[in-house]
């Protein structure tokens, strides 16, 4: 009797939970029920589409959103997800203050970055993101071309070997350079990584993402009792030590540093002793922890998305010769025909790069979708009403292969960003680093490092490649990567 009493009570109490937890989220279930999407399923909703290679599911998801109309709903296990590819949607998504916050799922990817610029929020993320974003001014930029041209220098002198050899993949030398450059500007340390090759700091940070993206994606490893029996939660572990390990040292160097410099610190100094300094006159503005978060995200960001956009240009203009021509004859009138280092003077005129550089993230946003929890009721309009709690998915991948946005949606068309084409189209169609008050802090660096690169390339080297762009099986894992690298052929430039 009394065992029967125990187990009726218990299921009582379960039953209520169940009704409690159901009524409180009954918002997203009338929404997801006036929404077109894929059939879901109890418990796992549309969870069964990541079932796939890694590799399948960049094209899974493009294919899923192309099928249904927009906005639609899609189900990760509980987590409603609202998907929308209308860009007075995606403006009103960006640009308001209820979509401020990351959704809840970057906490997989949070494990390793904590409370930085890419998977932080609320007050202590807008506080730190006003101190750190004026640091990536004009004048901190232009000033660091020089260290910019001096490992250029030193990658362009290791591809001399790669002159009619074959194919290879320009990934790894490429990545080796801006890994140099970001650790002298952004962390103030020489890492010499093109001379000697990655450290265990490296390896981790290139394994950081692919690692959080498979979490992220897999459900089933979603609950912590689970994850903590796989082989992914002990590489996490020791991804995380090695980069506090590390970080804590250049830390402690920056301190160093700065004491025998008598505090001597400018806004050209490297980032870490800029924030280091403002630390040490506002000792409660950021804690060690969060200067740790703060400093792996900016290097990990930016030597991973310089890379990446590095090797699709020069992928893309191997493919395109006709493109590549006139990019080298605007390199040309620019700097003549014998290289030189570049400053800001030329990168300023490199029009047509910038067109390039464009057009490669146009087809391969660094973050291919991104998403937003939304903090309270919000009416988008009558056909987008968005509930407290719900997901908000940017699929910038898909608007940016939308036909109605661009000439040649599937290629690589740097005809897409001359004026007349960028005043005919709305202004969030291209979104390749978000926008709005999350939009990235560190374009203009980017901008100057990535045609300093470009440029001293140009000058040098004529690329050829395989195929066209279509031909390129694309994958993600946060960011978009080509499943089989970037394959390229260099020819020594002669300039005729």
């Amino acid at each position: 009797m009394l065992t029967f009493f125990i187990f009726t009570t218990f299921l009582l109490i379960l039953a209520t939970w169940i009704l409690k937890h159901f009524y409180s989220r009954k918002k997203l279930y009338v929404i997801a029920n006036k929404m077109h999407g894929p059939m879901a399923y109890p418990f796992i909703g549309n969870a069964g589409l990541f079932i796939c290679r890694d590799e399948e599911i960049l094209s899974k998801i493009y294919n899923v959103i192309e099928k249904f109309e927009s906005p639609m709903r899609f189900w990760v296990g509980p987590e409603l997800a609202l998907i929308t590819t209308k860009l007075n949607h995606i403006q009103r998504i960006l640009s308001s203050p209820k979509f401020y916050h990351k959704h809840d799922l970057y906490r997989f990817v949070k494990s390793y970055l904590g409370n930085g610029l890419v998977s932080g929020s609320g007050p202590t993320y807008k506080k730190h993101r006003r101190i750190i974003q004026p640091l990536f001014n004009l004048k901190y930029c232009t000033n660091q071309i020089e260290i910019m041209q001096k490992y250029t220098d030193v990658c362009m002198k290791n591809l001399e070997s790669y002159v009619d050899k074959g194919t290879f993949d320009i990934h790894l030398i490429s990545h080796k350079c801006f890994v140099d450059i970001i650790g002298e500007t952004i962390l103030g340390t020489k890492m010499n990584i093109q001379k000697n090759g990655y450290t265990k700091f490296c390896k981790s940070a290139i394994d950081m993402y692919a690692n959080g993206f498979t979490r992220l994606t897999r459900p089933w490893l979603h609950p912590d009792f689970i994850y903590k029996f796989t082989n992914n939660y002990k590489r996490e572990k020791e991804i995380i030590k090695d980069i506090k390990d590390f970080l804590n040292t250049v830390i402690a160097s920056s301190w160093q540093r700065r004491s025998l410099n008598n505090a001597n610190i400018s806004d050209v100094s490297p980032i870490i002793d800029q924030i280091g300094e403002y630390i040490n006159q506002n000792p409660n503005s950021i804690s060690n922890t969060d200067f740790i978060s703060h400093m792996i995200t900016l290097f990990a960001a930016a030597e991973d998305t310089m890379t990446i956009i590095t090797s699709f240009v020069c992928l893309c203009l191997g493919m395109y010769p006709e493109y590549q021509n006139k990019a080298v004859e605007e390199v040309r009138q620019i700097f003549g025909t014998t290289p030189r280092t570049v400053t800001y003077e030329d990168i300023q005129k490199l029009e047509y790069l910038d067109m390039c550089i464009k057009d490669v993230e146009r087809l391969c946003p660094i973050a291919p979708y991104i998403l937003r929890q939304c903090l309270e009721d919000e009416e988008i309009n009558e056909s987008l009403k968005i509930p407290k709690g719900a997901c908000v998915v940017v699929p910038i991948f898909n608007i940016h292969r939308n036909p109605e946005l661009w000439k040649n949606p599937l290629h690589f068309y740097p005809d897409h960003f001359l004026p007349e084409a960028v005043s005919k189209r709305h202004v969030y169609g291209f979104v390749p680093f978000s926008a709005g008050p999350r939009g990235c802090i560190g374009k203009i660096f980017a901008n100057v490092c990535l045609k300093t690169f470009l440029a001293n390339f140009l000058q040098r080297f004529e690329v050829e490649a395989d195929g066209k762009f279509p031909d390129v099986k694309l994958k993600m894992d946060i960011s978009t990567r080509p499943i089989d690298g970037y394959k390229i052929r260099l020819k020594k430039r002669v300039w005729k």
